[in-house]
């Protein structure tokens, strides 16, 4: 029954008994591998929009004048490529967990997320594919979008996981180290004897 209201939370959890506690801690560490070679993999894949998002920041500074590209880098279709993956498959628990926490009404970090992310991602997809729509607007409106944002905020808090995880795994290995260090038996001493 608390497994059943995890669940549908949005959250796992399992019993232990004394049995398979070592198999299942077995388990436990294989999948803390598991998905801290997925998040490198995430990472790896947001950092050619994340490198844009840093060039992006400096062209509104005074580094700009040493820092040109040719114009194709800015062209939406190469963000819009480039910031796709980055969205649905990194971003991809946030936007599942965003959707659970509705219907759940238990709103959190995802859903901010989720919200903030799909919204600049969707604004630049419909700003790429109809710029006939924009054509009384001013120039730098017709093809301002948001993608290189909307990647960097889930690569950012990707990022940050990333970090938590790998700290939480050293210290979960430094308390195990710290048990392993108690002793087996002890002599209990009562009244001198």
């Amino acid at each position: 029954m608390i497994l059943e209201k995890l669940k549908a939370l949005g959250f796992t959890g399992n019993f232990f008994d004394d049995s398979t506690k070592e198999q299942e801690m077995e388990k436990i560490e294989q999948a803390n591998v598991d998905k801290l070679n997925l998040m490198k993999l995430k990472l790896k894949l947001g950092f050619p929009i994340f490198i844009y998002f840093i060039y992006y920041m400096i062209q509104q500074g005074w580094l700009y004048k040493y820092f040109t590209l040719n114009e194709w880098v800015f062209k939406n279709w190469i963000q819009w490529v480039l910031s796709t993956p980055v969205q649905f498959w990194c971003g991809y628990d946030f936007v599942v967990g965003g959707f659970k926490s509705f219907k759940t009404c238990a709103f959190n970090m995802n859903t901010l997320v989720m919200l903030g992310t799909l919204s600049a991602y969707f604004f630049s997809v419909f700003v790429t594919v109809t710029p006939w729509f924009w054509s009384e607007f001013p120039e730098d409106l017709k093809t301002f979008t948001f993608y290189e944002a909307s990647a960097a905020v889930v690569y950012f808090i990707l990022l940050g996981r990333f970090m938590e995880h790998v700290a939480k795994s050293n210290a979960g290995n430094a308390i195990k180290a710290l048990m392993n260090l108690a002793p087996k038996k002890a002599l209990l001493i009562d009244d001198g004897q």
